[in-house]
Parts: C-alpha cells; structure tokens; sequence
C-alpha cells in the first residue's frame, strides 16, 4: 500500500472512531487489540464498506 493510500484510509478509520492503537497496530502488522465493542464495531463497518 503506497503511502498516499495509507494516509488517506487512516484518516477515514480514525473519522469513524478506530482507535490511534489499533490504526497504528494495522499499520505495523501487528493483531489490533480492541479495547471496546465500539471499536470492534466501527472495524467491521470500514472492512466492509
């Protein structure tokens, strides 16, 4: 994923309520870790939009 892209999918995750950890453990590679069902939620939503 170019840069360009990232930046601009980070913004739209963070709009809908992803966390700045869980953004930044996607980033890395890492497995997010939710913290809330909210969260869980909000992840699901922007995988399947």
């Amino acid at each position: 994923m170019s840069e360009f892209e990232w930046a601009a999918h980070k913004q739209i995750a963070l709009k809908a309520g992803i966390s700045q950890n869980i953004v930044e453990a996607i980033r890395t590679g890492r497995t997010p870790v939710f913290t809330a069902a909210d969260e869980i939620y909000a992840e699901a939503v922007e995988v399947l939009r």
